[in-house]
C-alpha cells in the first residue's frame, strides 16, 4: 500500500486495520490475518511523518479523482465485471516459504 495518514482512505473503514498498521515498527509483519472479508499479509517497510503536499504536486491526482466521479454507472459495472474475471484467472503464489500452505494453487 502507498503511505496514508491515519483516519483516511478505505482502510479507515475496516475495523482494527489502521490500529494494527499504525502499531507496526519497520520490519514488522502482520498476517496472514483476516480484516473484514479479506486475508492480508502486511509488512512495514517505512514510517513517514504526515505531510501536506503543495497543490502543484497533487494537481494531476486531483484531476483524475474528479474525472472518476463522472464515470457513468454502466462503465463502472463493466470494469467491476472485468476485475472479477481477472481475479478468477489470477495465479497466486506465495513469496515467503512460511505462507506456502495458505495458498491453494489452481
Amino acid at each position: 500500500m502507498p503511505p496514508f495518514p491515519r483516519g483516511l482512505g478505505k482502510s479507515a473503514k475496516i475495523p482494527g486495520l489502521q490500529d494494527a498498521i499504525f502499531a507496526m515498527k519497520i520490519g514488522d509483519t502482520i498476517g496472514p490475518r483476516k480484516f473484514a472479508d479479506a486475508w492480508l499479509i502486511i509488512k512495514c517497510l517505512d514510517l513517514r511523518p504526515a505531510t501536506t503536499l503543495p497543490f502543484d504536486l497533487v494537481k494531476r491526482e486531483c484531476r483524475t479523482g474528479a474525472m472518476l466521479t463522472k464515470v457513468p454507472p454502466a462503465k463502472i459495472k463493466n470494469i467491476q465485471e472485468e476485475f472479477v474475471q481477472f481475479q478468477k484467472s489470477a495465479k497466486i503464489q506465495p513469496f515467503w516459504p512460511q505462507y506456502k500452505g495458505a495458498v491453494t494453487p489452481k
